[in-house]
């Protein structure tokens, strides 16, 4: 019989935790997506700019995904040299200083200096080649990812060869991005940098 009291008050106290975290702040900022631009550059590379700089990065992973199949996609990292990745939950953030002061811009197939690759691309890579491009910048501060879906990029990049596409959100010049910047979307590492 005690245990129906105990059972009771277990149901009431997890339902108030639940109601507790669904509860929202409306003073809090909203959860806002973070945006990269990407090009292809007349030769055909991929080129990547943040929205602005991320600060102290210690690690930049690129996964490239053929198909809703593709269970092991193709992975480079870029780390620098005094990080080492944590399999620890929570993870130990990074120590503050130990990666490069600032970037804010990546060429896919080169290494950024403070960075090496860990895992790089096999000769005779083609982003091309890819339905998803994968990106996920790690700081001292935290990590921010975003992706884009290659078709629209490979398919409209002649018409806009001074801008940048945004996934979900259009074609930008790194002016015009900075102006749209807001409540539909914010520049990557935004929310991370110090």
């Amino acid at each position: 019989m005690r245990r129906r009291p105990i059972r009771a008050a277990v149901t009431v106290a997890a339902l108030g935790l639940l109601l507790g975290l669904g509860a929202c702040d409306p003073k809090s900022d909203p959860i806002t997506p973070r945006g990269a631009g990407f090009q292809q550059s007349a030769e055909g590379d991929l080129d990547i700019w943040f929205g602005g700089p991320c600060r102290d990065v210690v690690e930049i992973e690129l996964g490239f995904v053929k198909d809703e199949d593709d269970e092991d996609p193709l992975r480079l990292v870029l780390r620098a040299p005094g990080f080492t990745p944590s399999a620890e939950l929570p993870a130990k953030p990074p120590k503050p200083g130990s990666g490069i002061p600032s970037l804010d811009e990546l060429s896919v197939g080169t290494t950024p200096d403070g960075l090496q690759a860990t895992s790089p691309l096999p000769k005779g890579f083609d982003w091309r080649d890819y339905r998803t491009v994968r990106l996920l910048v790690k700081t001292s501060r935290g990590q921010a990812a975003t992706y884009l879906s290659t078709k629209r990029l490979k398919d409209e990049s002649g018409d806009h060869a001074d801008e940048f596409y945004v996934q979900d959100q259009g074609w930008f010049d790194k002016s015009a991005f900075s102006k749209a910047e807001g409540d539909d979307f914010k520049a990557l590492c935004s929310s991370i940098n110090p």
